[in-house]
């Protein structure tokens, strides 16, 4: 964790510590269509930054799914280069098998990217 400049001005300093992580994540079509893989390297209550895998491009607004937590969050695109992007996320949905169509899609995104399987790769 970096320490914040002594002379940087007050507004300049985050205010919600980032956690640096490496999690499995799905990167989908807002309504579960289709996915990719993605590495979630950075993850708050608002915001995220993931890895981006070689050749994939990425829509204004997304679904960002976190595999190991069964949730999903509605996001948009903030920034993005060659390697990461940046997503502000705006909700938190919870993964089941009982929630409507839209929810049991990811679901059964979420719960073929544990073991392997089930992924739409398109």
């Amino acid at each position: 964790m970096s320490v914040p400049r002594v002379d940087a001005p007050q507004s300049e300093r985050r205010k919600i510590v980032r956690t640096r992580l490496l999690l499995r994540g799905l990167v989908c079509d807002l309504t579960g269509s289709s996915s990719f893989t993605c590495a979630i390297r950075e993850l708050t209550q608002r915001g995220a930054r993931i890895a981006i895998p070689d050749g994939r491009t990425l829509a204004p607004e997304i679904c960002l799914i976190n595999v190991r937590e069964k949730v999903a969050h509605d996001a948009i695109l903030l920034w993005h280069n060659h390697v990461d992007a940046g997503f502000a996320l705006l909700n938190i949905i919870p993964l089941s098998a009982l929630g409507d169509a839209r929810v049991r899609r990811l679901y059964g995104l979420c719960v073929g990217a544990t073991d392997g399987a089930g992924l739409d790769e398109s």
